[in-house]
């Protein structure tokens, strides 16, 4: 919002064209910006796309699950938990689970991959093993020349799923372009040896993170779009997942959850937004390439299915996942957010102080006081116990 107030109040006459594939609420966007710059606006909704998706979740058979719950709670026990993960997949357009034969359950391993186990006190309970089912099921799209993004979530796991992949990989000879090689050798001159870079180019799998430098970004972000690299796969956080044109042929979201970053001392896990995870599985799907993208969620937990009725334990992600539009996020008006924040509690916050002070640039200083007296004269406090009290008028930010 503050860059459209200050772009309109610079370029009064321009033409605004915004995109988006996950707002909800364009209608209402567009009123807003017919009233700021004085001139109709047109939302455009249209659901085509350049490619289709294939997408699927990825689950246990129940019984299989069951007995392995089983098992991790009657000690002593001497096995790794191990189950099949499947993929299931929706053959019409958003969940329908009353239409088992719109679904389709297929195996995702010829054979048991190893589970998670968490315990806490006498407790034990399965958990997904996500990095090393995602790096399972990466390594085998990614022998058939498939270009794969494992999305992450930290620069930790993304280390470990390229390590598992690579090391189960044999490494081949180095097909560096001359300007990849000198981004390479920038690289190693600023860091000042080889072993401290975020190599790129004789493995199968690289990593793609906010640590990287600018010249190993560019590296390994080339070395993936081209086919003939070697590089197919790309262990990543949310650099790749907001919007860069880094486009693949599968994505594999390695967890549904991450860190409450609220709560990280007790480690508590909170679901992805569903704008997060569409986000995300929109990487996938090469225009003018290939006609299909592929995407694959892996939930937090293992969920489980019945292999008959093809009934699954919990669909929350499911609903998400096999969602009929992208468009799920609606955009709401920050500043009677933030002007009700500060008539609550009668004082500001740093959002609301930032905010008041960019509006002074955007918007004009006048314009400014204006919006901020109308908000605070509404506002019960005594004049002297504002947050604005002392400027102009007896009003200041």
């Amino acid at each position: 919002m503050l860059c459209l107030l200050l772009f309109q109040a610079t370029n009064a006459d321009a033409d605004y064209l915004l995109l988006s594939a996950m707002v909800s609420n364009g209608p209402q966007v567009a009123s807003w910006l017919s009233a700021l710059i004085g001139r109709p606006v047109i939302p455009f909704d249209y659901k085509w796309k350049p490619t289709r998706q294939l997408r699927s979740c990825v689950l246990y058979d129940r019984a299989d699950l069951q007995v392995q719950r089983r098992a991790i709670n009657f000690p002593p026990r001497s096995n790794t938990p191990t189950a099949i993960p499947h993929g299931l997949f929706s053959l019409s357009s958003g969940w329908n689970p009353q239409a088992p034969d719109k679904l389709l359950v297929r195996p995702f391993a010829s054979a048991p991959l190893t589970l998670g186990l968490g315990r806490k006190g006498i407790r034990r309970w399965l958990t997904a093993n996500r990095y090393q089912v995602a790096a399972s099921i990466a390594k085998q799209f990614a022998a058939g020349g498939l270009k794969v993004v494992v999305f992450c979530e930290s620069v930790v796991t993304c280390g470990s799923v390229a390590k598992s992949l690579n090391e189960s990989n044999e490494p081949f000879a180095s097909t560096r372009q001359p300007n990849q090689d000198q981004w390479r050798n920038d690289a190693v001159a600023e860091l000042g040896r080889s072993e401290a870079i975020y190599d790129v180019g004789t493995n199968i799998a690289a990593v793609h993170h906010g640590e990287l430098l600018p010249t190993e970004r560019r590296l390994v972000e080339t070395m993936f779009k081209r086919r003939d690299s070697g590089v197919n796969v790309l262990a990543a956080t949310s650099t790749l997942a907001q919007g860069l044109n880094l486009p693949c042929d599968v994505v594999i979201i390695a967890s549904s959850d991450r860190l409450d970053d609220n709560d990280a001392e007790e480690k508590a896990r909170i679901p992805l937004m569903p704008h997060e995870i569409l986000n995300a599985l929109g990487r996938a799907g090469r225009a003018g390439q290939a006609a299909t993208g592929f995407s694959i969620v892996i939930p937090g937990n293992p969920l489980g299915c019945d292999m008959q009725t093809k009934a699954v334990d919990y669909d929350g992600d499911v609903k998400v996942i096999f969602a009929e539009g992208d468009q799920c996020l609606p955009l709401e008006d920050p500043l009677a957010t933030l002007f009700d924040q500060i008539e609550v509690n009668g004082s500001l916050n740093t959002e609301a102080d930032y905010l008041l002070r960019r509006l002074a640039i955007s918007v004009g200083e006048e314009r400014e006081w204006r919006l901020v007296r109308a908000e605070v004269l509404r506002s019960p406090l005594p004049n002297d116990q504002h947050p604005f009290h002392g400027g102009p008028d007896g009003y200041l930010p």
